[in-house]
């Protein structure tokens, strides 16, 4: 062993530039599981750390728990940490805005720091949290949505009690009845010191003679202290509730369901009936046996849950597709890797062959020359598996920090955040892959140098193979044509690559991998632009406000007048307000061969009332005098296709529009009427009966011009019906407006800080208001694009890498060989001229054929995935398959500009050798 350790030494010394590269090679490899295992560490707990974050660290939470039963909660030695909030009771609130609607506000006193943990039903969006049992947080649903005018410091008196019906209490949970009051137990005065943003209450819906009632249910928080709740949970009392958060000790995660089960009294078997498996419907029976302790239980063990999270536990029927695209991509990065490390070992052996044989003609066993290769494989990676597993830490760390970057610009929008974690398994997952694979590839070689005999050896013609020709009169105009075009050299380079393609063939492979890894990401990229272009296909504004309010529009209204004028930075803004009225369709002027089948809604009106400043940006675009328009209305008639997202100034210069469907000329008259129906129940001789009467509302329009290709902000009609867009001066004058249904009032803004615009409205506190934040969604979707692109581009760097290191191998050992073939041709007269073309010939074809083959499986390989993703999709938005023209010009140019870096470089140190010395020399 000591003598093979001493050749070992010596072989790895002779040639050191071979064993750097082979050892950067095995880095490169390892440093790539290695990274992979870290960031799927650093990724599982960035997400966990965002799903505290989000929805709180509770494992179970058990609501609407009797005092009598709390006590089988407290001092469970498989529970790590417990919250307690109580359930105070209903409070009954006038809804000062819609008369059909019962409002409740339901109180829970929480102890200090219960928010903390559950952060998912509390947003504060203003004030702060209770820290005094006379201090309260409310919904702010209950000023847009109740009408309820209250502000930071006012004082709200609430008479608390349980919702009763018919003498009984109603369970908690139970749906709104009409007949249910509220009975008070207590009336308290408190301070209201902050606001919430989080729906959690419940809503239900219910007739009466007159038509639907409305039951909605807000929750408010009040403090309670430890004092008051440990005297709470003392008396045990079986007519207070609670709400019992907790978490499970790591080591009793796993057990987490036959836990929950025990709390609750029932078996497994029931408790995953009822809480677990949604598929089987319970019986009523089953229901009340699992709900007896608590009312509903919340676990926190979906397929990315909190509890699989930290258990490690992520492998479900739910999560396979998942995990196995995962492991797909793991088992590439993993071929990529053995495919360098074995490449490496190949070009080693071919350039020791003769040393091996030289080993074999002086008595060396099988085994010991076996043992010297292994011994090789042993020492490269002793330095290349620390080196890797440095490299792969290092990669992940600032491909972290790069991403938190990214989410950074992002602001307060996105909550998550990238951590950097490394575990011993991931380590370990590096080490052991990468050790695994060296010993494969070492001991591929190591086989093959046992066999090699001292004559091939000698010879070293082993990777050379020709093809013995028939024999026949030769092609002379083909052969004369082919050097003429090609030149000797050329001719020649063709030759030398059909008798050593072996040896090229790690070169090939390698470009041809590089290039359909490439194409592969590239194609996700593309797949993600397109689904981002859809996602925004239909916007047509950075922010838009919807009001649903068919009673105080007027106000809304009024109240988007103000803001917008108050505020600066609003490059463009319009607020309408919607209606519709139905023609006559005999009254509409069609042009000929109109209306056709494709035509969806032809005999509806709709009508846009917008602001004055909106009006006369229409008009002026429209080519129409705003004086002469006022108190009239423009007319579009053509179908809208398609909104793209917001970028231009005009709409009309990107909307994409069908072809018209109607003619209309100055001074023409639109009219139509709104139908209205009302409900009337008939208390006959054969029961209530159910009719609607129907009211016609009249309205008309002046037509003051028709302009197709003009278009508003607000609501651009994609069906195909007439629209007409109108002023204020037209609202003034046609009072029967106020009588039509469905109207609702709509602002669409082109701002510079839409973000500071949207908290202006959303602080106006506007009934009914509803805004969509376009501008956010779409900003979000390009820093997503960029941090997947960041990921992939990185990934592909590191792949890209190995590809590099096995073309630099294989090509420097093959050119390092045939350094006495180069020698040989510049002795009998071949110029320095004709030596270049000949390599650089070679390697165009070694450069062409992996580029083919790349683009060629790369191709493939992207409408392979294309197909997959498509058929295991819900079909929700369609997406086109793009040849990767452009990503392929972008390979061909790397690697024509690879190569022809590792060749000039290899030719100049071949320029350099003397020409005697290097025919001399017996150890190439």
């Amino acid at each position: 062993m000591h003598v093979l350790w001493k050749c070992c030494k010596r072989t790895l010394q002779e040639n050191k530039n071979r064993t750097i590269v082979t050892i950067l090679g095995v880095a490169l490899a390892t440093g790539l599981i290695t990274a992979v295992a870290c960031l799927g560490v650093s990724l599982i707990a960035s997400y966990t750390q965002y799903i505290k974050k989000t929805q709180g660290d509770a494992h179970v939470i058990f609501s609407a728990v009797s005092g009598k039963d709390i006590k089988r909660f407290l001092n469970n030695q498989s529970v790590e940490e417990l919250w307690i909030a109580r359930r105070d009771g209903y409070a009954n609130t006038e809804n000062h805005v819609i008369s059909n609607t019962t409002n409740f506000i339901e109180l829970q006193s929480v102890p200090e720091g219960w928010f903390d943990h559950h952060d998912n039903a509390v947003k504060l969006v203003k004030g702060r949290f209770p820290e005094n049992e006379n201090e309260i947080v409310l919904d702010r649903k209950l000023y847009t949505e109740v009408g309820m005018k209250l502000a930071i410091g006012d004082e709200i008196t609430l008479a608390v009690g349980d919702r009763m019906l018919n003498g009984q209490k109603v369970r908690l949970g139970e749906a709104y009845d009409l007949l249910e009051t509220i009975e008070p137990r207590f009336e308290k005065t408190y301070v209201i010191v902050g606001f919430t943003d989080a729906y959690n209450g419940s809503f239900d819906m219910k007739w009466r003679h007159i038509g639907h009632v409305y039951a909605r249910t807000y929750r408010a928080y009040s403090y309670l202290s430890e004092d008051s709740l440990q005297k709470e949970l003392d008396a045990a009392n079986e007519d207070a509730y609670f709400d019992i958060s907790l978490r499970y000790l790591q080591s009793a995660i796993k057990r987490q369901e036959e836990l929950t089960a025990g709390l609750l009294g029932i078996s497994v078997e029931l408790y995953q009936k009822v809480w677990v498996n949604w598929e089987t419907r319970p019986s009523g029976e089953e229901l009340l046996a699992a709900s007896e302790i608590a009312k509903d239980v919340e676990a926190k063990d979906g397929v990315f849950g909190l509890m699989r999270l930290e258990s490690g536990k992520l492998i479900n029927q739910k999560s396979y597709g998942m995990i196995f695209l995962i492991m797909l991509a793991f088992l590439i990065l993993a071929y990529a890797g053995v495919f360098c490390i074995n490449n490496s070992f190949d070009l080693t052996f071919t350039e020791r062959v003769r040393f091996y044989g030289l080993m074999s003609s002086i008595g060396t066993t099988k085994r010991q020359r076996r043992e010297l290769v292994l011994l090789e494989g042993v020492v490269i990676g002793a330095y290349g598996i620390p080196l890797g597993l440095l490299l792969g830490m290092l990669f992940t760390f600032v491909l972290v920090r790069i991403t938190n970057f990214i989410l950074s610009a992002m602001g307060t929008v996105q909550e998550f955040t990238m951590v950097f974690r490394v575990s011993f398994t991931a380590l370990l997952v590096g080490t052991v892959v990468s050790a695994l694979m060296i010993f494969l590839s070492a001991w591929e070689s190591a086989v093959r140098a046992s066999k090699v005999s001292p004559i091939a050896a000698i010879r070293s013609n082993e990777e050379v193979k020709s093809k013995q020709k028939k024999k026949g009169k030769p092609k002379r105009y083909r052969k004369n044509h082919f050097k003429r075009f090609l030149g000797t050299s050329g001719i020649l380079a063709i030759r030398n690559y059909n008798r050593a393609k072996i040896k090229y063939r790690a070169s090939v492979t390698s470009i041809a991998l590089s290039i359909t890894l490439f194409l592969g990401m590239s194609f996700v990229s593309m797949l993600y632009d397109q689904k981002k272009d859809e996602i925004m296909k239909e916007t047509n504004c950075q922010l838009k406000v919807t009001v649903n309010d068919n009673e105080n529009w007027k106000e809304s209204f009024a109240t988007l007048k103000k803001i917008v004028d108050a505020t600066e930075g609003i490059t463009r803004a319009e607020i309408g307000i919607h209606v519709y009225i139905m023609l006559n369709e005999e009254d509409v002027q069609w042009l000929p061969g109109k209306p056709d089948k494709d035509m969806a809604l032809v005999n509806i009106c709709f009508i846009d009332v917008l602001d004055e400043d909106s009006f006369a940006f229409l008009c002026k675009e429209a080519g129409l005098d705003y004086e002469e328009a006022k108190g009239k209305g423009i007319v579009n008639c053509s179908e809208v296709l398609s909104v793209p997202r917001p970028g231009a100034a005009l709409l009309r210069d990107r909307v994409e529009t069908g072809e018209s469907f109607a003619s209309y000329q100055k001074g023409d008259i639109i009219r139509g009427n709104q139908r209205l129906y009302t409900r009337i129940d008939d208390e006959g001789e054969n029961g209530s009966q159910t009719k609607w009467e129907e009211h016609l509302i009249p309205t008309e329009i002046e037509v003051a011009g028709q302009a197709d290709d003009v278009y508003a902000l607000v609501d651009p009609n994609p069906y195909g019906a007439l629209m007409v867009y109108v002023d204020e001066f037209w609202l003034s004058a046609h009072p029967e407006v106020s009588e039509m249904q469905g109207i609702y009032v709509e602002g669409c803004f082109l701002a510079d800080h839409v973000n500071d615009l949207e908290e202006t409205i959303t602080d106006a506190n506007i009934y009914g208001a509803t805004t969509t934040n376009y501008d956010r969604e779409y900003r979000q979707l390009q820093y997503i694009e960029i941090l997947i692109k960041t990921f992939l581009i990185s990934f592909m760097f590191i792949i890209s890498m190995i590809g590099i290191t096995n073309v630099i191998n294989a090509i420097g050992t093959n050119m390092e060989l045939r350094s006495q073939e180069f020698a040989r041709l510049r002795s009998i007269g071949m110029t320095g001229g004709q030596l270049r073309h000949m390599v650089r010939a070679e390697m165009v074809i070694l450069g062409g054929k992996g580029i083919i083959y790349g683009i060629l499986i790369g191709t493939g390989v992207s409408y392979a995935l294309y197909r997959f993703l498509w058929e295991s999709s819900d079909k929700s938005y369609e997406f086109a398959f793009r040849l990767p023209i452009l990503e392929a010009a972008i390979c061909i140019v790397l690697v024509s500009l690879l190569l022809a870096l590792i060749t000039e470089r290899r030719i100049r140190k071949m320029e350099r050798r003397n020409i005697v010395e290097t025919l001399r020399n017996e150890n190439l």
